[in-house]
């Protein structure tokens, strides 16, 4: 029996309930109005003891199904599942005694009854058990005990009794009894499936953590607990009684007043089916927090109602706000940040033009020695022809081509003195825009600068120019870091005394790379200073008379300017400067 309940009765209150709730027609039904027909109708046919016998044991049944219906409605208040079983098996047992009773008659009406009789008895049984359809089928095997028991027995009694009629009517019958179990058990899964859908969603209902809500005419007409919850009220009683405008502010973050704002968001809802937003509530109790609400205009019982979902999302709001004031310091840290770069970037452009003006400076006093130089050889024999010129006129032998041979002379000496100055006015001449350029024609002209300096110092230079093609660069910029080049490897070679100086440039290409190497005899760089000699203000001069900016001036040419790169090693015989644009 325990399985049989375990399969066809999973223990379910409800369906407990509707058999209970059944109880007083289908008792009344089955064991008083039904019960007192039969006896009139078979007073004179069946012996009377028999009769009021059975009609006695209906009575019993009657007030016993009465008894143990409270008991059970009790134990299903207190939930108290072993009280629920123990009743519920008594129930059994007094439905199981009543389809015992109508069986009874069945077989009085055979023994002592004539066949119509017979035949009427057996179709009140048929009726009646019909009816248990509608009473008992909620816990089925209740159900099958009160269909197979009568029945069964009005089957035994129709063969028992025999005759064509009796046997159609039993073979009716077992067909009826198979059809009528069917249709129970189907009526039963369908009651079973309904009520678990519906705890169900009850549960889902109740237990979820999002607050559900049904509102109608601005009132609430339930709620889940989470409603409850989430807006402080005590219990959903406290919460039907208020209007759904007191637990709102009085106006929303955007300034507009909440009534009318949610009024709008309501009619909303019932014009185009649904809507979403964010929504500022506050408790019972005042405090406020922000809701994420979905309104979804429903149909329920033939009237339309607002289905609202609220999730609370203030710690999510509360990490927006946080996410706002963060960017917002962000932005203006940035701000900060990038104006004392800007400041920064201008320090420093305005400090590297100081020390280029400073290195112009220092360039140009060399470049004054160096022009004094370079005049020295042609303003001397300027000096000398003319003074040849005049004594031969003194003594009248200045003739015709003396004077074109002297005024040539003079012309030439003239014309070099004015290349010398054109050269050095190009070379301090600012030039902003870039221009295609080889580094052979950049270094013949800084070599025609420093020429006079280096044969009077008896410094040999020795040219492997392998590089002719065309870049794109600053010539005077480029010009002005080969010329400080070939003056710090004459000024090396100068200062080590070397016996038979060298300055070596050659030129090559590597791919797209122009390169162009100054290296002299001079010794090199002692290995403690290499890395610093292109930092401002460093010099390796032993008079002191070097500023420290022109190797810190070619650097940043080259790499800033030019984009590309300078860099110095150490051969046996001395240093090598490398420039690669």
């Amino acid at each position: 029996m325990n399985r049989l309940k375990k399969f066809f009765m999973p223990h379910q209150h409800k369906l407990i309930e509707m058999i209970a709730k059944t109880n007083a027609i289908g008792s009344l039904i089955s064991n008083i109005i039904v019960p007192c027909g039969v006896v009139a109708v078979f007073y004179k046919e069946v012996p009377s003891i028999y009769l009021f016998s059975w009609l006695l044991g209906h009575l019993v049944m009657f007030f016993g199904r009465f008894y143990v219906v409270k008991k059970l409605f009790n134990a299903i208040k207190l939930d108290d599942n072993d009280l629920i079983n123990k009743y519920l098996n008594i129930y059994f047992v007094i439905i199981s005694i009543v389809s015992i009773l109508y069986g009874a008659i069945v077989w009085l009406s055979v023994i002592y009854a004539d066949d119509s009789y017979s035949l009427f008895i057996g179709m009140v049984v048929v009726a009646v058990v019909g009816v248990s359809l509608a009473t008992f089928s909620s816990v089925f095997y209740i159900f099958i005990s009160f269909v197979s028991l009568q029945i069964i027995l009005f089957i035994c009694a129709f063969i028992y009794h025999g005759g064509e009629i009796f046997y159609v009517a039993a073979t009716l019958a077992v067909t009826y009894m198979i059809v009528l179990l069917s249709i129970g058990h189907e009526h039963y899964m369908i009651l079973r499936d309904s009520i678990t859908l519906k705890n169900t969603f009850k549960t889902i209902y109740n237990k979820s953590s999002d607050g559900i809500v049904l509102a109608s005419n601005n009132r609430f007409v339930d709620c889940n607990e989470a409603i409850v919850n989430m807006f402080a009220y005590d219990s959903k009683e406290d919460m039907f009684k208020g209007n759904i405008f007191e637990i709102m502010p009085k106006y929303q973050p955007d300034g507009k007043l909440s009534i009318r704002k949610m009024i709008k968001k309501m009619k909303e809802a019932y014009e185009i089916g649904s809507n979403e937003f964010e929504w500022l509530h506050n408790t019972i109790d005042g405090e406020e927090f922000w809701c994420q609400i979905r309104l979804t205009c429903i149909n329920l019982d033939g009237q339309y109602i607002i289905h609202g979902t609220l999730r609370d999302i203030t710690d999510r709001k509360q990490l927006e706000k946080e996410a706002q004031q963060t960017a917002l310091y962000l932005k203006n840290l940035n701000a900060s940040l990038e104006k004392k770069v800007q400041e920064a970037v201008q320090e420093m452009k305005d400090k590297e033009r100081v020390l280029y003006q400073q290195s112009r400076l220092a360039q140009m006093g060399e470049m004054m020695s160096m022009i004094a130089h370079q005049w020295r050889q042609p303003l001397s024999a300027i000096s000398a022809t003319s003074i040849g010129l005049n004594l031969k006129a003194q003594l009248n032998k200045a003739d015709k081509k003396l004077i074109e041979t002297a005024t040539n002379n003079i012309s030439e000496y003239s014309q070099h003195l004015s290349q010398t100055i054109d050269d050095f006015r190009d070379f301090f001449k600012p030039t902003k825009e870039k221009k295609f350029v080889n580094f052979n024609e950049l270094i013949k002209s800084a070599l025609n600068i420093v020429e006079v300096s280096l044969k009077n110092r008896n410094i040999e230079v020795l040219q492997e120019l392998d590089e002719s093609d065309l870049f794109e660069s600053y010539p005077n910029e480029l010009k002005q870091v080969i010329l400080n080049l070939i003056k710090n490897a004459e000024d090396a070679l100068i200062e080590n005394k070397i016996k038979n100086p060298v300055i070596k440039i050659s030129t090559c290409q590597d791919g797209s790379k122009h390169i162009l190497k100054v290296s002299d005899n001079g010794g090199g760089i002692s290995e403690d200073i290499i890395d610093n000699i292109f930092d401002p203000y460093f010099s390796t001069k032993k008079d002191k008379n070097g500023t420290g900016l022109g190797l810190y001036m070619s650097k940043t040419i080259i790499q800033d300017h030019c984009k590309g790169s300078l860099e110095v090693v150490n051969s046996a015989e001395g240093a090598i400067f490398t420039i690669t644009i």
